[in-house]
């Protein structure tokens, strides 16, 4: 039996075994999705489809920097009642087994309802796009930022502030999409609302 320090019993462990195929593993993938024969295609759609499709990594990968461990409590309201009618998320593209990554929620509701500031806040963004509507995005304290897709009739200025339940428009034919942004990156609004409810 080899002795503790001699190299063949440090590689009789399972997971110095483990670590090396995994590491070899890796560089192969990572030289197959680099070609640009046809072996490569094929191997890059299949890692893209492994980390977005089939496996949903997003709760593993919050919880590990720290998202899923402890949440911060925001007193939000709901910036407009209706049903959810896109979660937030990998969804359904345009395209046939299209997934695109949905960063809020959309909300369908009656036309006309007035949409609110989900809390007090600075108008840092306002942008009236024909083709996605007016976006309007709102700072509030502590790193927590809101966007507000698919509103009409804005009536508010850049660097105005707002309060908490304040009208911001009101809605239109299309649902409201709604996000929240906890120091930068995109989180479930529903997790910072009313749960997980699909009627809101």
């Amino acid at each position: 039996m080899p002795g503790k320090g001699s190299l063949r019993y440090f590689f009789n462990k399972k997971w110095v075994r483990q670590t090396i195929i995994s590491i070899l593993l890796a560089v192969l993938v990572c030289s197959l999705t680099q070609s640009g024969d046809g072996l490569g295609y094929w191997v890059r759609r299949q890692v893209v489809s492994a980390l977005s499709v089939e496996n949903d990594w997003m709760p593993e990968i919050q919880e590990v920097i720290g998202w899923g461990a402890k949440k911060e409590y925001y007193p939000l309201v709901l910036p407009v009642s209706g049903i959810v009618v896109k979660n937030y998320g990998w969804c359904s593209g345009d395209r046939k087994d299209e997934k695109i990554w949905h960063e809020g929620i959309d909300i369908k509701t009656e036309i006309g309802q007035p949409v609110k500031a989900a809390a007090e806040g600075m108008v840092e963004k306002i942008n009236n796009d024909k083709g996605q509507g007016n976006l309007i995005i709102i700072k509030h304290q502590r790193n927590l930022r809101t966007i507000y897709q698919n509103i009409e009739a804005v009536n508010l200025k850049q660097g105005q502030e707002v309060k908490q339940g304040e009208r911001l428009g009101v809605t239109g034919v299309h649902p409201v999409h709604f996000e929240i942004h906890v120091r930068g990156s995109a989180v479930d609004p529903l997790e910072y609302l009313r749960g997980n409810s699909n009627s809101i």
